[in-house]
């Protein structure tokens, strides 16, 4: 057979829909028709039957004759396929013969092309933080169907141990001391410096960790498996660290999202969904920290918390040079890069393609929740990579950022040759600075961010382009959002203008600015020339989304 990546997967939800029918929905709908109904339920009975017969026949197909999935990519053999179809298996397993049951378990979770599902023997990113937790699912159902459950209740608790107690991930991977997760990169391997930690990914790989070890935990909770209320409160302690500070409402820290922030629906709508509602609902059945729980899904639910919910609070994840900063009326936070850490990954032609300046100090603020747009309408599917709010970076439109990232030394590329990067918090307020030295931008600069009850100062100075290219110049982005409403600018000659979002200029020369809930006050020396001033546009973008609309930007 040839047959795409995905078909398996397609086979696994349509077999789980119809077992499910067959076995379960079916069998409580005939119990509850009046005895005036029996000839329609013994209709019922026949169709029902009948799509068991057709089932038992997929199973068998599956366990006989279905091939391997046609893909080269690792996640698809242990992780992807393997997860559409366990849901099915199991509920079939007492109507299964065990040799039909165990020769799928053998095919799918052990004999794979990319080792077995459960591989205590791989000891690297594959095996630890996001990819554990869908892993461990999995490592249970195979467990449980195999009858020996309790044995690999062991090894789980020695994982998990690893995880989220020791928070010692494989090759950097997994739950950092921070709390946040950190995952792949292309950097370890490619690198001399053993102690550059893998990019902070709390958002998409933390959702797959805590959503499915807490499923696990569930599971074993009230059984003879049971993993124990100190590894339980270990994995939702973690989660509280790090998980709960990485949003507002159900917009969720942009760069944390990874190589899929221009998705279209993960910065405001799936990130947060699964990372914070999903797992809060289910490590809350735990019954550890349920009052801190409780207060992190009304943070979700609601964007302005009622007042003893809200957060008034800074923190800075050290081992991620990542700083967040909640007020009851807005957030902010702040990702840096270093030599201790790298930027949010991309890949030329790919996912996240332009993300190059992701990492220089990307300044991300949430007011009212609609600064990044909404569902297959967010401003990052029409982003202007080069202006990253915060970043000081060479504009230079003819190439596009990533195309200069793959060299002979691609390491380089993901990382910010400069130590002196951090940030210091009294839990309140907060200050972050960061040495900027990409070396393949040739850019040097000193930036820093201090973070106050209702404002954050962003400051600039000693900022060089080492080498000048021809129509290269250097700018400062302070944001990039959805055009939402009236602008109102203070000119340097003094005077106000407001205007409309349709109808706009195209740019100011502004001292101070306000737009949707947020105002920019531009610090800068009078003896500045105009040549230096501050620029404010609103423009209607051409590319296209799955809406077929244009998106307007405020920058």
């Amino acid at each position: 057979y040839d047959i795409k990546e995905t078909a398996l997967r397609d086979h696994g939800r349509r077999l789980c829909a119809l077992v499910y029918q067959s076995l379960y929905a079916g069998r409580s709908s005939a119990n509850r028709q009046p005895k005036s109904a029996s000839s329609a339920v013994n209709a019922t009975k026949v169709a029902t039957a009948e799509l068991s017969a057709h089932i038992l026949a997929a199973f068998y197909f599956l366990a006989n004759e279905a091939p391997f999935p046609a893909t080269k990519n690792w996640w698809q053999h242990v992780i992807g396929t393997p997860a559409c179809l366990w849901q099915a298996l199991f509920l079939a397993r007492r109507v299964l013969p065990n040799r039909v049951v165990f020769a799928i378990l053998d095919k799918f979770w052990t004999a794979g092309v990319a080792g077995p599902v459960w591989n205590l023997a791989k000891k690297d990113g594959t095996m630890a933080g996001g990819n554990l937790g869908p892993r461990m699912v999995l490592g249970a159902v195979e467990a449980a169907l195999r009858g020996r459950l309790l044995h690999w209740r062991d090894e789980a608790y020695v994982e998990i141990e690893r995880e989220a107690v020791y928070r010692d991930g494989w090759l950097g991977n997994g739950i950092r001391p921070d709390g946040c997760i950190h995952q792949h990169n292309l950097r370890l391997h490619r690198s001399d410096s053993p102690q550059v930690l893998h990019q902070m990914y709390s958002i998409n790989y933390g959702k797959e960790f805590y959503r499915h070890v807490g499923l696990v935990m569930w599971w074993l909770h009230d059984s003879p498996a049971f993993l124990g209320n100190f590894i339980e409160s270990a994995v939702v302690e973690a989660f509280l660290q790090c998980q709960v500070w990485l949003h507002r409402g159900s917009i969720v820290e942009p760069s944390s999202t990874g190589r899929h922030i221009d998705s279209g629906r993960l910065v405001t709508e799936v990130g947060a969904q699964d990372a914070i509602e999903r797992a809060v609902k289910i490590l809350v059945l735990l019954g550890h920290y349920q009052k801190e729980l409780n207060a992190a899904l009304h943070r979700y639910e609601n964007l302005v918390p009622l007042p003893s919910y809200a957060r008034k609070a800074n923190r800075h994840f050290y081992s991620s040079d990542v700083m967040v900063h909640h007020r009851p009326h807005f957030f902010a936070g702040l990702r840096l890069t270093s030599k201790r850490s790298v930027r949010p990954e991309g890949f030329r032609n790919g996912p996240n393609s332009d993300g190059y300046y992701q990492g220089d100090g990307w300044l991300s603020i949430i007011a009212n929740g609609r600064e990044f747009g909404s569902k297959n309408r967010e401003v990052f599917q029409v982003f202007d990579w080069f202006k990253v709010p915060g970043v000081t970076s060479p504009l230079a439109h003819t190439q596009q950022p990533m195309q200069v990232s793959f060299t002979s030394d691609r390491a380089a590329h993901f990382t910010n040759s400069a130590h002196f990067v951090g940030g210091a918090s009294d839990g309140y307020t907060g200050v972050a600075a960061m040495l900027l030295n990409r070396t393949t931008t040739e850019l040097t600069a000193k930036k820093s961010w201090h973070f106050f009850s209702d404002c954050v100062v962003a400051l600039g100075s000693d900022i060089n382009l080492l080498q000048p290219a021809p129509a290269c110049e250097v700018v400062t982005t302070l944001n990039q959002v959805v055009a939402d409403g009236e602008v109102t600018v203070g000119l340097r000659d003094g005077k106000t203008e407001v205007h409309g979002s349709s109808s706009a200029p195209q740019t100011w020369d502004a001292r101070w600015a306000h737009h949707d809930s947020l105002g920019y006050v531009f610090l800068q020396d009078e003896s500045e020339t105009p040549s230096q001033s501050q620029l404010i546009r609103v423009k209607k973008n051409s590319r296209r989304i799955k809406t077929n609309e244009d998106i307007p930007v405020f920058e």
